[in-house]
């Protein structure tokens, strides 16, 4: 991500990255990798550790999109907040996020990030009505509701 982030920001000029983790070892790693960066100045990059959700939700809906490169993501849930207030979410080909969650999410090659995501800051928009309307129909009360209705089918059996 950071690579990719680094020619962004060499095309760009200006632009900033989130990057929004519980992490222990996460500065160290982002500290390594900006290190070799050519373009990236520590103005680019904020490191959030432990954010709360309410900060997390209202960073997602100023962002121009989010960059959700995780290849073994077991649900991605932040393609699905991010979706549910507008912003355009970048994922990876051949992830492993359900596909029912990607539905409305722009897929790109791991080469193909940079020139996507820049293409996204260059022409920025929010995500489709249709997206927003798809996302905002996974919620937490809709999936407690889902699950004790599937026990108590599986009690029946």
């Amino acid at each position: 991500l950071i690579e990719a982030f680094d020619s962004i920001v060499g095309a760009a000029g200006d632009a900033r990255l989130h990057i929004f983790t519980k992490s222990a070892g996460a500065e160290e790693f982002v500290r390594e990798y900006t290190s070799k960066a050519k373009h990236i100045k520590d103005r680019n990059i904020t490191l959030h550790l432990h954010a709360t959700d309410e900060y997390i939700i209202e960073t997602l809906r100023k962002a121009v999109a989010c960059i959700f490169l995780s290849k073994d993501e077991g649900f991605g849930l932040p393609v699905l907040e991010s979706l549910a207030v507008g912003t355009n979410v970048l994922v990876l080909k051949g992830n492993y996020i359900p596909r029912e969650v990607i539905r409305y999410a722009i897929k790109a090659s791991e080469d193909e990030v940079p020139k996507v995501a820049l293409k996204l800051m260059q022409n920025p928009k929010e995500a489709t009505p249709a997206a927003v309307k798809y996302a905002k129909g996974f919620t937490w009360e809709r999936n407690v509701s889902m699950t004790i209705e599937l026990y108590n089918e599986m009690l029946k059996l």
